[in-house]
């Protein structure tokens, strides 16, 4: 009895220490859970105060309407966009009709019908009276040009030539978009010339072309002369966009292939003019002319929903994204607010110090990372850049990132990355340079070795722009990133003259070296040069 007494008296001690160290574990996982959630408060809350002091109030704004709800749009839109449209255009009115029938009965319907067609008609004639005004406004800069009279008589003296062929629309929105569209394009792509217009008969005297439908001469082709005449198809198309107008997939069946060789788009009835790019119906039109000149060509150029899964992919690629990207449109990679690194310290800082010299010049950036950089130089001006970044899987990503902002800007940058070193500057002939860059990356090298980059920079280039990091915790790179060492590092090894950009509480300086030696050798930009509460130029 007493030995199970013992047992048992052991096995309730056994249970109670038990019960208590998981009490306690409990208790250790709460605090720890709970010190971790207000630790992130507080970063949170830093990183908002941050934001606020130097981008101000209008950046918040900025997050809902250019962030969150183009977010919500591409959710909700982008994804289905057929379905939706199909929905809007048949579900929608006959819903409104329904509900009303049911609660205000026929007559309630009727009126219903009535103010929906009233409100469609509307909109239709104003459609076509802003079109109206459009063309008038081409027909005088095209008088004022003297050009080819776009008259009547023109129009029936092309047809006693033969020359021409003319066209007769029924509906006057056709109409209208063809003519808009040639008057508008006829300098920039392929597209039949517009002879005369004859206003009351809604009629058009073009150019005759010959050639054949594009699916008919791609077939011919050899593999190479195939992918130049896409490639030709696409630029036109990307012109075309870049004008506001959109809808070409209702034209891609007209395409031909002239006696020149060159792809001529032939009809515009049917496309869509938009007064801006950044319009949601646009964006909306334009995905869709690109999907379907991927599924016509089979290819993969840049939509909406290829360009967040080339960014997944990415991610999944490279691990932990060093600069954080805001393409616009609600289109993000990483903490794209913070101003330390990617689009951030180009909107808060470094466009305001450097853009200025940017305009026309040639430049090479060494150690440019993603080459996100790189892309905004280019946007300020720049005519090109040649960059240098030694991680495969960076300048892999730098393409995606590139083609992405083509697509977003509706331009192609002059951009060249090698997968190299960027000591290798020394040795590789890359040409001559304009302006020789480095942001926050040279002090990876040794002191000699940044020694040799800026010496052979000197040769290069007549200015260094360099910028660092002044509070590094990386003890190897502590000594090589303070402003005494890099000033020291420039002015005996080519560049005399330095400047430096450095504003009250921004931990990346900038120094503009030059080679000319002037009557003072270091200049300090004044800290209140950059307001500390000024929104970003590029969301303003």
């Amino acid at each position: 009895m007493k030995i199970e007494s013992s047992v048992r008296n052991g096995t309730s001690l056994a249970h109670a220490n038990a019960s208590i160290l998981k009490d306690s574990s409990r208790a250790e996982e709460f605090a720890f859970r709970a010190g971790h959630t207000l630790r992130l408060f507080s970063r949170a809350l830093d990183s908002t105060r941050t934001v606020y002091r130097r981008r101000g109030i209008p950046y918040f704004g900025y997050l809902f309407r250019g962030w969150l709800v183009p977010r919500i749009q591409y959710g909700l839109l982008f994804r289905s966009s057929a379905r939706i449209e199909l929905a809007a255009q048949t579900i929608a009115p006959a819903t409104i009709i329904l509900s009303s029938a049911l609660f205000l009965g026929l007559y309630g319907a009727i009126g219903s019908a009535l103010i929906y067609g009233s409100i469609k008609l509307f909109s239709r004639k104003r459609r076509i009276s802003e079109k109206r005004r459009i063309e008038q406004l081409l027909k005088r800069r095209v008088e004022n040009r003297k050009d080819r009279g776009l008259n009547p008589a023109a129009l029936q003296e092309s047809m006693d030539k033969k020359t021409a062929i003319t066209i007769r629309y029924d509906n006057e929105e056709h109409f209208l978009n063809q003519t808009i569209s040639l008057l508008l394009l006829s300098r920039e792509v392929r597209v039949p010339a517009l002879r005369a217009i004859d206003e009351t008969k809604r009629a058009l005297s073009l150019d005759f072309v010959a050639g054949v439908p594009v699916s008919e001469a791609l077939e011919k082709m050899e593999p190479e002369a195939r992918d130049t005449m896409i490639n030709k198809i696409q630029w036109q198309m990307n012109r075309i966009h870049s004008f506001g107008i959109a809808g070409l997939h209702n034209t891609f069946k007209s395409l031909i292939v002239d006696s020149q060789n060159e792809p001529c788009f032939m009809d515009f009835s049917r496309v869509c003019f938009y007064r801006s790019v950044a319009n949601l119906h646009y964006r909306l039109d334009r995905d869709r002319d690109r999907n379907v000149f991927n599924r016509l060509f089979d290819r993969q150029i840049m939509t909406e929903k290829i360009a967040r899964e080339a960014l997944e992919d990415q991610k999944k690629r490279i691990g932990e994204w060093y600069a954080p990207i805001d393409f616009g449109h609600g289109l993000t990679v990483g903490h794209f607010w913070s101003t330390d690194s990617g689009t951030g310290r180009w909107d808060y800082f470094n466009a305001r110090s450097i853009q200025t010299l940017l305009p026309g010049k040639r430049i090479l950036d060494l150690g440019c990372n993603t080459g996100v950089m790189d892309i905004l130089m280019l946007r300020a001006g720049a005519k090109e850049v040649v960059g240098l970044e030694q991680s495969f899987e960076a300048v892999e990503a730098g393409k995606t990132i590139k083609e992405i902002f083509e697509w977003t800007d509706h331009r192609q940058y002059n951009l060249t990355m090698h997968n190299t070193n960027m000591l290798n500057m020394v040795t590789e002939n890359y040409g001559k340079f304009d302006i020789v860059t480095t942001f926050c990356s040279l002090y990876y090298l040794s002191e000699e070795d940044m020694a040799r980059v800026v010496r052979k920079a000197a040769e290069l280039s007549p200015l260094f722009v360099l910028q660092t990091t002044v509070y590094t915790k990386k003890e190897d790179k502590m000594r090589k990133s303070t402003l005494d060492f890099l000033i020291d590092l420039l002015q005996t090894n080519g560049y005399p003259n330095v400047q430096i950009v450095a504003p009250h509480g921004y931990s990346r300086p900038l120094l503009i070296a030059r080679r000319a030696k002037p009557s003072q050798q270091i200049s300090i930009a004044e800290p209140d040069a950059l307001p500390e509460s000024d929104s970003p130029n590029r969301h303003a």
